[in-house]
């Protein structure tokens, strides 16, 4: 077996175009990295663009808690069209030439802040009954969508020129921006789909922090990774000693005098996460070991 001591492990935060898929991102970044194991943090669906973090190697076990966080989105409703799939690739269904005031559009903010649920869009990747819902759609099989509990933390109108809306927002994990267009469009008393749409962040990571894809090479690719205590900035870093860590790495607790429990990451001095543990009564316990090495 080959032995290599170069890392293998990292985030590369992605500035996706329009019009490639989220698994796109992930082939052009096996091709340029050579690392088959890559995974992302959230579908941007292909119409849409921005924020996407990628994790490599064995930090893809920590796709779930990236995902746990707020998304910040910007986008641009059309007025009176809505489409099969509620965005710009969907064939139109339904038209209306209602054309709302602009008092009832300014109106709109408090309405979206109060939102508890939104249904889930007929093409989307939740499984239903052991088949994703595009599926369905796809072969015009009508299901039940169940509506999924939502939070919209911020919001603002950005601007109204008939038949456009534009507004940004910051929701929680899981909120379908297309079903928020269409549900405004709705509370106006007409249609809408989300015609353009990009994640300008998510969680602290913000598009000053991503890549666009065509500025990263085989030569360049380990500069442009993320350091971890940005990702996870909202989570306390340990540096332990390499006798330590490699204690943690074989299964092992250790102790640690902090009075207080919670979960935090260890590091090395190197800056790489080399373990998510848990702290309980002054024990420090492995839940996630990180190789770093291919």
């Amino acid at each position: 077996m080959t032995i290599t001591n170069e890392i293998n492990a990292g985030f590369l935060v992605i500035n996706k175009p329009s019009g490639f898929t989220s698994f796109d991102m992930i082939g052009v970044l096996r091709r340029i990295t050579k690392i088959k194991r890559i995974g992302h943090t959230g579908t941007l669906d292909p119409f849409a663009s921005g924020v996407l973090i990628t994790c490599l190697g064995s930090y893809t076990r920590l796709a779930g808690l990236i995902e746990s966080y707020d998304k910040s989105y910007q986008a641009v409703i059309k007025l009176g069209e809505s489409t099969d799939t509620g965005d710009p690739t969907g064939k139109t269904i339904t038209t209306n030439d209602v054309i709302p005031a602009p008092e009832s559009v300014d109106q709109l903010r408090d309405k979206v802040l109060s939102i508890k649920e939104l249904p889930i869009p007929s093409y989307s990747a939740v499984w239903i009954k052991g088949k994703r819902a595009y599926k369905y759609a796809r072969q015009n099989i009508t299901v039940d969508l169940p509506h999924r509990p939502v939070r919209v933390y911020d919001f603002q109108l950005l601007s109204y020129h008939y038949p456009h809306i534009e507004y940004s927002c910051r929701v929680s994990k899981g909120t379908y921006i297309r079903s928020i267009s269409e549900w405004m469009a709705e509370q106006l008393g007409t249609l809408g789909h989300t015609c353009k749409l990009q994640r300008t962040a998510v969680g602290r990571i913000d598009l000053g922090a991503a890549t666009p894809i065509d500025q990263i090479d085989e030569n360049n690719w380990r500069q442009k990774l993320t350091d971890p205590r940005i990702i996870f900035a909202d989570r306390k870093m340990l540096v332990l000693p390499v006798s330590d860590i490699n204690l943690l790495n074989c299964g092992q607790s250790i102790a640690y005098d902090d009075e207080q429990d919670k979960d935090l990451f260890v590091i090395d001095h190197n800056r790489r996460l080399r373990s998510l543990c848990s702290l309980r009564g002054k024990i420090l316990k492995p839940k996630i070991n990180l190789k770093q090495y291919a």
